[in-house]
């Protein structure tokens, strides 16, 4: 009977030896008889696995190494710093020191390559190679060289897996601490938030300027002498605040020119690092940038302040604005009412004036004290019988002045002002004397009875 029996050594690259079980005395003869006289075939395929199990140990490590190295090149390239200063100049030597390891291991590979490819050249359209054949040295050779190759490759990968590391730590301690990252799309959004805003104030402090300047025009056209107090200060203010509101505009426009060329330097960036190069000059521009709008702050209070004296003056000179027609209807009416009530006054007067009423008193002691308080009484209708005559006066200064007016802003000087001032003073004076006579009516009422 035949069996196939195979050799542990042989099996590797799929040899198998047919041996006739005669018996166990001549095994070893019929043994050293096949390898000394019989020629061995061995397969193509099967021999280029064994190759390809050294190439890919090599490729692997080739592979990992590439990418290792990729990776720490493109984030040092993300600094886009030329390298010339520290931290970045020992940052680029280690990494050289790995794009050296990493040349390395590629003329390794390339060897491995090329000897994978002799291979290929000398078993090109063999399906076997038989053991007696100038191929099969070469194969030998070629196994020899494979291994070499990856045992240098294993030894190059772990020192490039050193090197790396070290340049990975480094990078990690010495230089990321010092680098500092900004968002593009937030500088502009803060710089436009900012702009819009100096808008908004630049139009409020426009609108309170225009208002406090149409108080002034208001007044100064029915003004004699614009240079008595209070409004030379009022113009003073006025003049402080138009400084402060060129100011801004002047502000608004460099800041504008300035956020241009922001937008102009970063063109392109995401993100601006430290360390890119054209940092010093975005970083010169954002402090000039925020460095007026720290200024805009200044100039909105210093616009404020003037604001507020002007306020301050005006409401302590008792400036206003009136509603001129119904000013002159109302001091109309008070007018009428006024000439009612002492006519009325007068007529009860000469009433209460009557013998009869003075006869029936019990004692001349009383009738002596009500003719007093007739006297007194028609000594007061006198007296606002002058400041009807005032009250008049003013009215008709009024008439002239707002007549055909709307709404009217009045101040010391004005005629109109002047007139509400008197009126304001007359109708203290009309009130002390209405006190005087409804006390004198007591006493007269109270001895008639």
């Amino acid at each position: 009977m035949l069996y196939l029996i195979e050799d542990p050594f042989i099996s590797k690259i799929g040899r198998t030896i047919l041996i006739s079980k005669i018996g166990r005395t001549i095994l070893f003869l019929t043994f050293a008889f096949f390898l000394t006289s019989c020629v061995i075939y061995y397969k193509t395929a099967d021999i280029e696995s064994t190759i390809q199990e050294f190439r890919k140990a090599v490729n692997n490590n080739h592979a990992s190494a590439q990418k290792t190295f990729n990776e720490q090149e493109a984030f040092f390239n993300n600094f886009r710093n030329r390298a010339t200063e520290e931290p970045y100049a020992s940052a680029k030597k280690r990494l050289e020191t790995i794009r050296s390891g990493m040349q390395e291991i590629n003329r390794a590979k390339l060897a491995a390559d090329n000897t994978y490819e002799e291979f290929k050249s000398y078993s090109k359209g063999k399906d076997k190679i038989a053991s007696n054949t100038e191929e099969w040295k070469l194969f030998k050779q070629t196994k020899i060289k494979m291994k070499a190759s990856q045992n240098e490759m294993q030894g190059l990968f772990d020192t490039f897996s050193k090197s790396a590391e070290e340049y990975h730590q480094y990078v990690e301690e010495s230089v990321m601490p010092f680098i500092r990252r900004f968002n593009v799309a937030d500088y502009l959004n803060t710089y436009k938030e900012a702009g819009d805003k100096i808008a908004q104030s630049q139009q409020a402090s426009l609108e309170v300027v225009k208002k406090n300047r149409d108080v002034l025009n208001g007044i100064s056209r029915n003004l004699e002498d614009r240079d008595i107090d209070p409004y030379p200060r009022l113009y003073e203010q006025l003049r402080l605040m138009d400084r402060e509101l060129r100011q801004l505009t002047r502000t608004e426009q460099n800041l504008r020119a300035l956020m241009r060329e922001f937008s102009l330097q970063t063109k392109g960036f995401t993100e601006i690092w430290t360390s890119f190069p054209e940092w010093p000059a975005i970083d010169k521009l954002d402090n000039q940038i925020r460095a007026l709008l720290d200024g805009v702050t200044d100039i909105n209070t210093a616009c404020q302040l003037h604001v507020n004296q002007f306020e301050t003056i005006v409401r302590k000179e008792n400036i206003g604005e009136i509603n001129a027609p119904l000013m002159l209807q109302k001091t109309k009416n008070y007018l009428d009412e006024f000439n009612h009530k002492v006519s009325t006054l007068k007529n009860e007067l000469s009433a209460a004036s009557d013998a009869m009423h003075i006869n029936r008193l019990p004692s001349e002691e009383s009738k002596k004290l009500y003719r007093e308080q007739l006297e007194l009484i028609n000594q007061y209708i006198v007296e606002l019988e002058g400041l009807r005559s005032e009250i008049t006066v003013h009215y008709n200064k009024l008439d002239l002045e707002l007549r055909g007016e709307n709404m009217v802003w009045i101040g010391p000087g004005m005629a109109a002002w002047d007139a509400v001032d008197a009126l304001k003073a007359i109708t203290d004076r009309v009130n002390i004397f209405s006190k005087k006579i409804a006390k004198c009516s007591r006493i007269l009422n109270n001895l008639k009875k």
